[in-house]
């Protein structure tokens, strides 16, 4: 592990193999560690880079009132540059999607090929979106201004799960002791941070992303997640859609062979 400045803080990222630069962005209340799968089977062919989102892991956290997905848009733009690296293959899951369809839309020579992995066009998208969303951050606001900051994430992982079911817990044994791991290093103060941020953004111009790109669902998710995979793949001009048995909301976690395979397939 390394640290790079991004900003006004410093970002955690990992470098493995060589060859065609291959970013991996993990999802919201995540770190790199969600791609340790990914990590070796695709270092053969490319240089894989993972790292940790601003807020999250071991890089830093500003505590940034404009805390955004283009602010870390702009963080993986900064990172790429300072790494003199002019041109990726980027895989983004959940928010690190969202982040990636932000980044090959307004740097589309930047981005060779795109992987978008169980993420969203935007949080609020659909009215039942919308309303879930609006209801976890009310009451995440809530708590916070009754108990205090720094409540455990034992708390704040179950008031998650009550809103966003699978999606917050995971279908296997293994994804769901890794997000329980991530949740406790996540105060409320910082949670909410991070859902309002996800609420403000409501997507980028997808027909200005030009790289040929892969959409992958787990087919355990939920049915309002395959109305935005739906959405997205008609909106980019280049696309094709996998779906992947046995996962949810973490593929590349739940059935990683099958996720590699596909996105290998897919680069090469």
């Amino acid at each position: 592990m390394a640290k790079i400045g991004t900003g006004n803080i410093l970002t955690n990222y990992t470098s493995h193999g060589s060859g065609f630069p291959l970013v991996f962005i993990h999802g919201a209340f995540m770190d790199h560690h969600v791609w340790e799968h990914q990590i070796y089977p695709f270092a053969r062919k490319y240089q894989v880079i993972t790292y940790d989102l601003r807020g999250h892991g071991l890089s830093g956290n500003a505590g940034d009132p404009d805390y955004s997905v283009e602010l870390l848009r702009d963080d993986l733009l900064i990172m790429l540059n300072n790494l003199e690296i002019s041109c990726v293959h980027l895989c983004g899951l959940g928010l690190g999607g969202m982040i990636a369809q932000d980044f090959a839309s307004h740097y589309p020579a930047r981005v060779e090929k795109l992987i978008l992995c169980d993420t969203l066009f935007s949080a609020t998208y659909y009215w039942s979106n919308n309303i879930t969303s609006l209801l976890s951050t009310w009451l995440l606001g809530l708590t916070m201004r009754l108990v205090g900051t720094n409540q455990d994430g034992d708390f704040v992982l179950k008031l998650l799960r009550f809103f966003h079911g699978k999606l917050r817990r995971g279908e296997t044994f293994e994804t769901r002791h890794y997000l329980e791991k991530c949740q406790h290093t996540f105060e409320i103060k910082r949670t909410l941070m991070i859902q309002e941020m996800e609420m403000k953004y409501c997507g980028t111009e997808l027909s200005g992303i030009y790289a040929p790109t892969l959409i992958v669902a787990g087919l355990k998710a939920s049915e309002n997640h395959f109305l935005q995979v739906e959405f997205i793949s008609n909106l980019i001009p280049n696309v094709q859609v996998r779906n992947i048995r046995d996962a949810g909301h973490i593929s590349n976690l739940e059935n990683p062979e099958i996720f590699n395979n596909i996105a290998l397939d897919f680069l090469a």
